[in-house]
């Protein structure tokens, strides 16, 4: 089970240059390892899905562009996963969450306390 999320800043302003957003949620969740993602994964293309399966993601899932930032960090009784996008000013870090969200919670407060973004789960 996930949940997912935004971070972002209440004045729509960017929340920072790619490498001040890294520094900033690797000191929130020490350890955090970026990759940089070039292409989707091989062979996804190839994929015969369904028709409802492609409406469905369609209307309901988010458009990955490539390259982009990915982070992910593990906790003791949960792990996150940041997509921070391809381009050099983060506007919004997309945020799943997997575990137990709760041993989560104090990073997140912490994190949205002192630089002032915001988190909304959806």
């Amino acid at each position: 089970m996930s949940l997912s999320g935004r971070l972002s800043r209440t004045d729509r302003q960017p929340l920072g240059t790619l490498e001040q957003v890294q520094e900033t949620l690797t000191h929130f969740f020490p350890d955090t390892r970026f990759v940089k993602i070039t292409r989707p994964p091989l062979g996804t293309e190839d994929l015969k899905w369904p028709w409802w399966l492609r409406a469905w993601l369609f209307f309901f899932s988010e458009e990955v562009e490539y390259p982009h930032w990915h982070g992910s960090y593990e906790g003791d009784q949960f792990a996150i996963v940041f997509y921070l996008g391809p381009h050099p000013l983060v506007k919004v870090v997309r945020v799943t969450l997997y575990g137990g969200t709760p041993a989560a919670a104090p990073l997140f407060d912490a994190l949205t306390r002192q630089t002032g973004w915001n988190l909304r789960y959806y």
